[in-house]
């Protein structure tokens, strides 16, 4: 990591950590290795087995519990923006969800669906 004199830090990123930039940076079009907002994807090795906890598939309207127990609905989905880490094969989208009158966000795979009993 290093400083220039505007103040900015600017972090170099090692290709050995699996890391790929996949926005352009307009400040430095030249310079893809610098950091700016963007969004970074990281290919972490995840056993098949728990891929599919991490990839939950979620919609507008489903009931879901969070990751420290709360039920609520999701009311909005967004697909990751500005600056974000996002995990290979896993659910990275942000979620609104109404829990009582409170509206809290979450990321995919920390999101249960809760299915309907029959």
């Amino acid at each position: 990591m290093s400083q220039e004199n505007s103040g900015s830090v600017i972090l170099s990123i090692s290709d050995s950590l699996g890391w790929s930039f996949i926005e352009p940076i307009p400040e430095y079009p030249d310079c893809s290795e610098w950091v700016a907002p963007g969004i970074f994807d990281i290919n972490i090795p995840i056993h098949p087995t728990y891929k599919q906890w991490l990839n939950p598939v979620l919609k507008i309207g489903d009931l879901v519990e969070t990751y420290n127990g709360e039920m609520g609905i999701i009311i909005e989905m967004k697909e990751p923006e500005g600056i974000a880490l996002r995990i290979n094969d896993a659910n990275n989208n942000s979620y609104k969800v109404l829990i009582g009158d409170q509206e809290k966000v979450y990321i995919g795979y920390s999101l249960k669906r809760v299915e309907k009993k029959s």
